[in-house]
């Protein structure tokens, strides 16, 4: 009989091995490619066992508060500091605002005062530091400060006519505070990054006519 009447020749060198020689059906053959690149690069796909960024050597785990805010407006008490869940960031990143070794924290934004900066709802990457005073800070930045018991986070300036320190919000519509009239005032750390959601009437205001 020659391979013309052969319903299973000698296979080919080189091609893939038939499904009856323990290879993969066409869907299976169609499906393992993806697979693979989502267990590969770390992507989760819809059609296969992706592996999670954490995985990946050039993310960090940063432990997230979601209980702790940070008041863009008036200052929150906060009695609840526990780590809810992780956010995960790039190690150059981190290490580039000096939040690496496990330094960071995630909390979250409550208020408009920030705005447009820093959103309500915003996650905030917070570096503990609670080695600094007012004068220590850097003017322009944005800190977490514990104002009196209350959290709030505020950009840290110079007042150009009293000279005095004091927290300012990038909303023109509330006043500064004052750091320095003997409220007590301890800085908790920078505000490195802010990320929120755009809202959905912002998609075409840069579209031009």
């Amino acid at each position: 009989m020659d391979h013309a009447d052969d319903p299973f020749p000698m296979r080919i060198q080189g091609l893939p091995a038939a499904p009856w020689e323990g290879g993969n059906t066409t869907h299976q053959a169609e499906a393992n490619p993806r697979i693979r690149i989502s267990t590969q690069t770390g992507v989760v796909a819809n059609v296969g066992p992706g592996e999670p960024y954490a995985a990946n050597d050039k993310f960090d785990k940063v432990p997230e508060m979601a209980d702790v805010r940070l008041a863009a407006g008036d200052g929150i008490e906060n009695h609840i500091e526990e780590q809810t869940g992780v956010m995960h960031f790039r190690r150059s990143f981190l290490r580039a605002v000096g939040a690496n070794a496990g330094k960071a924290r995630v909390v979250y934004a409550k208020g408009d005062s920030m705005e447009p900066i820093i959103r309500d709802g915003a996650a905030l990457l917070v570096v503990p530091n609670e080695d600094l005073t007012v004068r220590d800070l850097a003017a322009g930045g944005v800190y977490a400060i514990n104002y009196d018991g209350k959290m709030i986070v505020k950009t840290v300036t110079r007042d150009r006519l009293t000279k005095q320190w004091v927290a300012r919000s990038f909303n023109p519509a509330y006043p500064d505070i004052p750091l320095e009239n003997g409220t007590p005032v301890r800085v908790l750390g920078q505000v490195v990054w802010s990320g929120a959601r755009l809202k959905d009437d912002e998609a075409g205001q840069w579209i031009k006519n």
